[in-house]
Formats: structure tokens, sequence, C-alpha cells
């Protein structure tokens, strides 16, 4: 839904798949489905896989397909809500155990370059949250040349030696469009047939 309504680029498809690159970060509100009582000795021991077993943003992305494409650094730190404010004391809100509710995740075209350095929190405590950052190594990619901009130069050109119909059960039509697929796009782009009366596009 927040994608959906987001005006930016090409409006026809995915806005987090035109980018070599998108980052996804803040306040997820997604807790960990485990008692306070029950957390508090993992969370001493360090043992933050368990905890992890139980989160439900790793959870519905493993099982649901929620934020399809985001990948996470692993997570080797506590969790990062909710203290005291001022304090590292974790609130026992209705017995609920601390959470992960704060988190980075990246989407990312194949091909591209990126390496997570570090995923960490910050020891912040003027907040219920402890902050988290994360540190990443990202490949410079010239951007591709985009051959729908109209004044665009100079412009791509495109020769094909041969069309070939693979396979057809209906009338031809008299503007055949050629169809451009992008790997920042998961929708084809339609070509303007010229204007004439062939059978050529």
């Amino acid at each position: 839904e927040i994608v959906n309504q987001i005006q930016l680029a090409n409006k026809d498809s995915d806005l987090t798949s035109q980018f070599h690159h998108v980052f996804w970060m803040g306040d997820m509100n997604y807790r960990v489905e485990m008692e306070h009582a029950e957390a508090e000795p993992l969370i001493k021991a360090g043992q933050f896989n368990e905890i992890l077993n139980q989160d439900q943003l790793t959870t519905e992305m493993r099982e649901n397909g929620i934020m399809a494409g985001f990948k996470e650094a692993p997570i080797t730190f506590a969790p990062t809500y909710r203290f005291k404010t001022g304090t590292n004391d974790y609130m026992r809100d209705r017995g609920r155990a601390p959470s992960y509710t704060d988190r980075i995740l990246v989407k990312s075209t194949e091909n591209s370059t990126i390496k997570c350095t570090a995923y960490n929190s910050a020891d912040v405590r003027t907040s219920e949250h402890m902050p988290v950052y994360a540190t990443y190594v990202v490949r410079c990619v010239r951007p591709h040349m985009s051959c729908f901009h109209k004044d665009q130069e100079p412009r791509p050109q495109f020769e094909f030696t041969s069309v070939k119909f693979l396979d057809q059960d209906h009338l031809m039509f008299k503007k055949p469009l050629i169809m451009m697929y992008t790997p920042f796009s998961e929708h084809a782009h339609k070509g303007k047939g010229m204007k004439t009366t062939t059978m050529t596009p």
C-alpha cells in the first residue's frame, strides 16, 4: 500500500524494482511472539536466534512473502524495543517480550553488487527504541540509458536482422508493436508502430 501511493519514477511498475538498490528502514512495529519471562534469559545469554525464530517479520518474510525481494543482514544484537527511557532496562509491556521493531532491509537488482559490513544497534537511550544502523559497500553503476525519454541524446538504436512469429492463432494486426523489457520494470513497455498500412511494424 505504501509503495502504491508513492508517486515516483515509472508509475506503471513496482517502485522497488526500478533501482539498483532500495533501502527500507524504520520502525516496522513487528513483535516477537514470546512472553517476557521466556525471552529475558535468552537475551542475557545472547541467544538471539531463539528469539528471532519467533519474530513476526522474519516469519512473514519466510512463509508469506511479505517484503518480497528484500533481504536483511543477520541480526547479532539484542532486541531494540521497548526500553525504559534513559536506561538499558526493558519495560514489561503487558508481559510482551522485547522485540526487533526497528529494521533495515534492502532489495537489489540481479547482477548488482552490495555487501553489508555492519548491522547493529546504537547505544542511544533517549527513547523507548534503541536505534539501529547498517553500513554497506555498494558498487557504483553507470545508469542505464533509457530508450523511453523523448528528448534523450544520443538516442538508442536497435537493429533487427529478422523477426519471426513463433505462435499465432488470430488475425494479424496491421500495426504490430514491439514489447520492451528492462531489469528495472516488471511490466513491458510498448513501442510505437509506424504510420503505415503494411504488415511491418
